[in-house]
């Protein structure tokens, strides 16, 4: 198999387990039959060359392997509290729950930066001074503004900017198909 088949199968192996294209990639590269010269290595796979010859040696490759399998893990463990290595329905739940906290605790300190003088509202000029709003036309900053504004009071309160935040988050699509009984998501990535 040469090697631009061996990168297309392990790019498909990747997307079929899920796996993001910078694992697909370290997949393909581990394993490559070719030896691998450092030249030749991308940047994300010469920290596994820990001896610096330019090959990476099958144990240099192990290595990778498991950085990678511990990264995948640690994505969903923490929530895995029963440690069955699946996410249940519950877990789920409680995961988005405390992703939402940490989301929220994100918007509110945006919030706390572009509230300049602390007094817990962004004015009209500190509305205006945020780097992504300033170069908007000055009609659509009046009008955001405008929106955000609900109280009418010249100033956007944190809970007016949190409030517009999460109805804006986007919602669920409603053709795609419901499962009654979702499949658990495993915490264990295929060694």
């Amino acid at each position: 198999m040469n090697p631009a088949s061996r990168l297309l199968m392990a790019l498909l192996a990747a997307l079929a387990g899920g796996w993001n294209s910078a694992d697909a990639q370290v997949e393909a590269r581990i394993r490559s039959e070719a030896p691998r010269r450092t030249a030749e290595l991308p940047e994300f796979l010469r920290v596994y060359d820990v001896n610096g010859d330019g090959v990476l040696s099958e144990e240099e490759r192990q290595v990778a392997r498991d950085v990678r399998d511990e990264r995948l893990d640690s994505l969903t463990s923490p929530w895995d509290s029963n440690g069955d290595g699946a996410l249940s329905l519950e877990e789920i739940q409680i995961a988005h729950s405390e992703l939402e906290a940490r989301i929220e605790e994100k918007r509110s300190a945006r919030f706390d930066e572009a509230d300049r003088d602390g007094d817990g509202a962004i004015s009209d000029e500190e509305f205006r001074s945020i780097p992504a709003i300033s170069r908007l036309d000055p009609d659509k900053i009046s009008a955001a503004l405008e929106k955000l504004d609900r109280n009418g009071d010249g100033n956007v309160s944190k809970e007016e900017f949190l409030s517009a935040l999460r109805e804006a988050r986007p919602r669920p699509n409603p053709r795609r198909k419901e499962v009654s009984s979702p499949r658990p998501v495993p915490t264990d990535s295929p060694r």
